[in-house]
């Protein structure tokens, strides 16, 4: 997939701000890959499911907007509310990860209580292509070799 248009706008940015944009890049086209895979099939079939009313919508938002005077807020870290997402502070690092691992969890959570399997198998799908994408594996796997190698 070509990024010249992505590219042509990064040299526009300071350097914090670029690799939010790599991130984000690194994770859209495999995620966009997958979702539109087969003419969209797995999409389609995402929605024809019933997916979104199946689930409890207050739950799914919880797992989001979650309590949002903490530092460790889904809303705090990916400022969820600005009309203008800050990129320099979209990073990857394992305050973030950590988040986007509990978040993950939590949107499976609501989706297994569906009577259908497809809308979880779903987003289970493309939120582990994300955080293997956004580096964010690694690093919690890493994190997690670390605490043992100190036991």
């Amino acid at each position: 997939m070509s990024h010249d248009h992505i590219d042509a706008v990064k040299s526009c940015l300071d350097p914090e701000e670029r690799r939010g944009v790599d991130v984000i890049v690194n994770i859209s086209n495999p995620v966009f890959e997958y979702i539109l895979e087969n003419n969209a099939s797995r999409l389609t079939e995402f929605f024809a499911s019933g997916a979104f009313e199946c689930i409890n919508l207050q739950e799914f938002d919880a797992c989001f907007y979650d309590d949002p005077t903490s530092s460790q807020s889904t809303e705090a870290i990916f400022n969820l509310t600005s009309d203008e997402p800050d990129l320099s502070k979209f990073a990857v690092d394992l305050r973030t990860c950590t988040t986007f691992e509990t978040t993950k969890k939590c949107v499976i959570e609501v989706f297994d209580g569906c009577s259908l399997k497809r809308p979880s198998n779903f987003v289970r799908s493309v939120l582990d292509i994300a955080m293997a994408h956004s580096g964010c594996e690694a690093i919690l796997e890493a994190h997690s070799a670390q605490a043992t190698n100190q036991l």
